[in-house]
């Protein structure tokens, strides 16, 4: 008995620890980082936009299948683009690496946007041509 014990605390330890791939919580709204396979699953029910956030030069060289905005984080008229956003849908949110769409994600949650995730590593993670639309 008493070795089991230690063996379920360790059990427990690996549960508890499992990797959820959510980022941390701010303004009590979480980010759920999801894999190309996923976002190319839930891309296709009604209530999900796919917004890639890089520049029209980078999406000129391909995007994801799916992307249905295109909204250039670093242009001056991405939070008016942003605010006209129903806060009521889902959003999937993706630059090259993931850099962007944090921010992008960070400041829409500051506006009320609650169903966020974003792609995991950004376009520059997706190895699978299937998935991107040259």
């Amino acid at each position: 008995m008493k070795t089991c014990i230690p063996l379920l605390i360790v059990l427990l330890s690996l549960v508890a620890c499992k990797n959820t791939h959510t980022e941390n919580t701010k303004n009590g709204v979480s980010v759920t980082q999801i894999t190309v396979e996923t976002l190319n699953k839930m891309s296709s029910e009604g209530n999900v936009v796919v917004i890639d956030v890089r520049t029209p030069e980078e999406c000129a060289e391909g995007y994801i299948k799916g992307a249905d905005k295109f909204i250039d984080y670093k242009n001056s008229t991405f939070d008016k683009q942003i605010d006209a956003l129903d806060k009521q849908k889902t959003y999937i949110v993706y630059c090259r690496s993931g850099n962007r769409s944090s921010k992008a994600l960070n400041k829409m949650r500051e506006k009320g946007f609650t169903n966020l995730y974003e792609l995991e590593g950004g376009i520059s993670a997706v190895s699978q041509e299937e998935f991107i639309i040259k």
